[in-house]
Order: structure tokens, then sequence, then C-alpha cells
């Protein structure tokens, strides 16, 4: 078995604290209908890591993949890994979503894929990447095509009457950062690269900041323009640096590589798990919303106690008996 490299671990569990972090306001607003400015504005703030947290995940999983297999079983392996636990995790999570209807499971799962759109865009962007580089022997040539694929993914997700099916708008828009992965795995990481483009980050969200510019994110629903692309490229890039950095400077930490080996299943189960904790502190403990004190000890229990519940789910289904949810069989 390949050893794995602590660091990239990490810097996975940094991510994967940061999407639970993410949709703990989501699911406060969306599932449970809630309302509270406190907590509205915890959520929109949160642009400052959602610009760059969903193409590192794509960087990270370009550096540590592996094109060279023949096809089928490519596919094969990344569908068992990807897209059938996106598609059995989802049929559980629809236990907890009062929203999910028999009709939306069937259109999940047939039109989309499954039911979560990262896992398939990223099941997508690998395929297409696999593609590039098995007929495309020019490394800038396949970056270049990658650039104009981003360049659809944001037109195309732009248009007034546009139709997505298996979400390629967003595997067209992240592909680029699978081959950017790739060319830091062919290259090396260079720190003194890291600690220059974290510095551009910082500068960027700082003046961003300043004058009051949200940065373009790449995530569900999102609706940038073709001409976001630059400055999102920016953002995404240094952020993603900036993230390697704090990684690389950690090196080694038990609980967040934990995090990171298993962030497929923190992704899938978190919606689940932090909708349950959200009830229960709502109702059960009657938790004080009314000040920001409140507010703020609300999203910092459920976050603590979904990643506690999210680890005890990973021990289980890493069992013999379930590690097929996993697409382990």
């Amino acid at each position: 078995m390949r050893e794995r490299i602590h660091y990239i671990d990490v810097a996975k569990g940094i991510l994967i604290m940061l999407v639970v972090f993410d949709h703990i306001p989501d699911m406060f607003f969306v599932r449970l209908g809630g309302a509270n400015n406190s907590i509205r504005m915890i959520n929109e703030m949160q642009w400052v890591y959602k610009c760059f947290f969903m193409p590192a995940f794509f960087i990270l999983t370009g550096y540590c993949s592996s094109f060279n297999a023949p096809f089928k079983p490519f596919i094969i392996k990344n569908f068992k890994s990807l897209v059938i636990p996106g598609i059995v995790i989802g049929l559980f999570d629809c236990l907890f979503n009062p929203n999910c209807t028999i009709r939306t499971i069937f259109f999940n799962i047939i039109h989309d894929g499954g039911f979560y759109w990262f896992l398939v865009a990223l099941f997508e962007a690998k395929i297409i990447y696999y593609l590039l580089s098995k007929y495309i022997k020019d490394t800038w040539l396949i970056g270049i095509i990658c650039l104009l694929l981003m360049l659809l993914g944001f037109a195309f997700n732009n248009l007034q009457y546009r139709y997505q099916i298996y979400y390629f708008y967003y595997s067209f828009s992240l592909v680029f950062y699978i081959y950017v992965g790739q060319l830091l795995k062919i290259n090396n990481i260079n720190m003194i690269w890291l600690v220059l483009l974290s510095v551009l980050f910082i500068l960027t969200i700082a003046l961003c900041y300043s004058y009051g510019h949200v940065t373009p994110q790449v995530v569900q629903g999102f609706e940038n323009p073709v001409t976001d692309i630059p400055l999102s490229l920016l953002v995404s890039l240094s952020g993603s640096a900036f993230l390697l950095l704090v990684s690389k400077l950690i090196c080694n930490n038990r609980i967040l590589e934990f995090f990171g080996r298993n962030s497929l299943v923190f992704y899938t189960l978190e919606f689940s798990v932090i909708v349950s904790i959200e009830y229960v502190l709502l109702n059960d403990f009657c938790l004080d919303l009314s000040t920001t004190k409140g507010a703020v000890l609300f999203v910092f229990v459920t976050f603590v106690f979904t990643l506690i519940v999210l680890s005890m789910f990973t021990r289980l289904l890493r069992t013999k008996r379930l590690k097929w949810v996993l697409g382990g069989f």
C-alpha cells in the first residue's frame, strides 16, 4: 500500500472542517427554517474560505491520483469510491430531509448521478482529465483545454435557460484544478512559492474586504460571470497555496489526518448530523439564540459535536460489514 503523505491528509482535514462549518448556518436556515441575524452574519463571512475550499479539494485529488491505469479499471475504481457512497449515503440522508420525496430521489439519482454535486463533478472531472492525459501529450495544451472548459462551465452556468445534467457545469469549471494538482505532483511543492502565494491571498482578501467585494466561489448554485474567472483563479490558487503552507507547517496531526482520510464520509453524512444536533440544541436544550453570544455558542457546539458524531460514524462504516457503503467490495 502506498504511504500516505501526512500534510496532504492534514490539508484535507482542514478543508472538511471548513465544509462542515460552512453548512451549519445553511442547515439552520434551509432545513430547520431558522432565522437569526448573528448566524446570518457568520454565514456572510464565509466567502473568505469558500473561494478556495472546493478548488483545493480538486487540487489535492489531482495530486494524489494516478491516471496511468487502463480505462475500465479506472472507471470502476472511481465509480465505487465516489458515486456509490454518494447514492447510498444520500438515501440515508433523505430520512432526515423533509423536502425529500420519491420523485426527488429518482431525479437525483437518474438526472444528477447522485445526491452530492461535489462527488459527481469530481468523478466526471477525473474522467475528463484521464481522457485528456491519455490522448494529449503536451502538458501545456492540456492546461489550456482545461481553462477553456472552465470558461464554458462559467458561461453555461449563467445562461438564462440553462439545463444541467450530472452537474457537468461544475466538472467543467473545476477540472483545471485536477490539472494543477498533477503539475504539483510532477514538479514538487516549493515552499517559497507557497509563502509568496499565501501573502498574495491575504492581500487579495484584505483588498476585497476593504472594497466590499465578495470573492467568486465555485460552489453549488454559483452564478459567477465569465469576467470573474481571473479573480476566481487568483483566490482559489493562492488560497490553496495558503492551505498547503499551513498544512506543511503543521505536518503531523492525528486528528486532522483522521478527518482528512475520511473526508468523503464526513462530507456525505454531515448534513443529517448537523440538522439532528441543531434540532436537539433548539428543542431539547432550548438554547437561546436571541443574543450574539447564544448564536455563536450554538454554532460552536454544533460544529464540535458534528465532528465527534461523524468520527463515530466513520469508525462504524470502516467495519467489515459496512465497508460496501464506501465502495469497499
